[in-house]
Formats: structure tokens, sequence, C-alpha cells
């Protein structure tokens, strides 16, 4: 008799924890894995880059008083030939580091690149002074180098990461100024201004991890910076009469690029 009982007691308890376990909510699914578990974004990395650069300097000349181009129709003639812009395109390439954290499908990063770059936008201005003199202004930038360092945000689906980034532009800029003229005999100026500038950059990009460590990405920048000002004195060798010059000019790049990242600690979980 007893043992009918505890068998009946032991049905009763199965039947009843099949049912419970029925009632229970499945556990939603992360994501789809591949063979042998799921990708993680989370490490640091390091790795390198190139790409295309096209940068826009906007370029202002102003001509001071003085007694070489004493007529002010002169000075705006002067000063209107060496005020405009020009792009100019070229190549850059260099390295980058950085550390991602991932979280479900969302991650975040930073990371930190340094690149050199070909692109010197330059315009050159003509015309002709009232003494039928004619003049030449060049003006051009160029930039030794160009660092950023960014926030990245963005969307994760196993080894593919969406993302947005942006952050801070550092870039050490050379900006000069050439002119020439015929009037009282051979005639020169000439300023060379330089200083590292900081600016902003934002973009967005695309990487793909096609390994556990290894991922390739595809990124848009663009960067900006703010007015840089230089001086110099036009001077006429002849008569020894002169003017004061200044000049700022402004740049803006926009930058596409591929690179390869290694990632230490690349795992599926």
């Amino acid at each position: 008799m007893k043992q009918t009982i505890v068998a009946a007691a032991a049905a009763v308890a199965f039947m009843g924890g099949s049912a419970l376990a029925a009632d229970l909510p499945a556990k939603a699914p992360y994501y789809k894995a591949p063979q042998g578990g799921y990708f993680n974004w989370t490490g640091c990395y390091v790795g390198g880059n190139v790409g295309a650069e096209s940068a826009r300097g906007k370029f202002t000349t102003d001509v001071g008083s003085g007694s070489h181009l004493s007529l002010q129709t002169n000075r705006d003639r002067v000063s209107a030939a060496g005020t405009g812009s020009d792009r100019d395109t070229g190549l850059i390439g260099g390295g980058q580091v950085g550390c991602n954290f991932q979280r479900e499908y969302f991650t975040l990063g930073v990371e930190g690149d340094f690149s050199g770059l070909g692109a010197d936008p330059s315009i050159r201005g003509t015309g002709v002074l009232t003494t039928a003199d004619p003049f030449t202004i060049t003006n051009t930038v160029k930039n030794d180098w160009l660092a950023t360092v960014r926030g990245r945000a963005g969307l994760t689906v196993d080894r593919s990461f969406i993302y947005a980034t942006g952050g801070a532009a550092f870039s050490r800029f050379h900006y000069s100024q050439v002119y020439t003229d015929t009037l009282s005999g051979p005639t020169t100026g000439a300023f060379d201004g330089s200083k590292t500038k900081t600016g902003w950059v934002i973009g967005a990009g695309w990487e793909y991890a096609f390994t556990h460590n290894w991922s390739v990405k595809a990124e848009y920048l663009h960067v900006s910076f703010s007015n840089l000002g230089a001086n110099g004195r036009i001077f006429a060798a002849g008569s020894g009469n002169s003017n004061v010059t200044s000049g700022t000019v402004r740049e803006h790049m926009d930058i596409v690029r591929v690179g390869l990242n290694y990632r230490f600690g690349g795992f599926y979980y």
C-alpha cells in the first residue's frame, strides 16, 4: 500500500513540474550566433589606415596703408586678388589605437589616430595696378600632420559594427603668401605663419571582424579648423617704399579611408 502511495505522489509531482515548465516564458534570443558562440567587440586594438583627403582653404588678404601702394584703389585690387578659396585632393595615411566596450547590441569606444596628408589648397591672383604695372599674389596652406581623438558609438550585430564618431582634431598648419609687382622696380612681399591648431571632427563608419582578432573598416570624417592669421610686408627694393599686409586662412577637410585593425583578446562567449 505504501509503495502505491509513493508511486502515485511521484507521478503527480512529475506531471505538475512538466506543466509548470511549459507555462514559463522562453528566454529571449540574444542574436543568432555563428558556430562556436557569440562574437564580442569588447577589447583594445591597433591598426593602420589609408585613403583620400579633400581639403578646402578659404583665404582673405588685406593690404594696409603705406608708401608703396599709396592709392586705396591699388590696395583694394591686391586684396581682392588675394581673397578666395581652393579645394585640393591628396592621399592620407596613418595609424590608430582604440578600445571598445560592448553591451548587448550597443558598443561604445574611443579612438585616437595620427596621419600624414598631402593636400595643399592654393589660390593665385593676378591683376594690374592703376599705373599699368602687373602684380601677382599667391596664398597656400599645407598641413604637416593630422591627429584626432574621437568617441565611437553604434550598433553591433555579431561581426558588424556600424557607428557614428566625433571629437577633437589637431593639425600643424603652414600658411604662406607671396606677392610681386613691377612698380618702382622689383617689389616683393611674403609671410609664412606656422601653428598647431585645434578643431573638431565628426563622421561615421562600418567595421567588420573577419576573424576573432582582425577587422576591416571604411570611414568618412569631416574636419574643421578656425582661422589662422599671419602678417607680412610688401617692399619695393628700388624706392624703399612698403605696405603692411595681413591674411587669414580657414580650412575644412573631408576624408574617406579604409583601415585594418588587430584587436587584442578577441573572443566568442
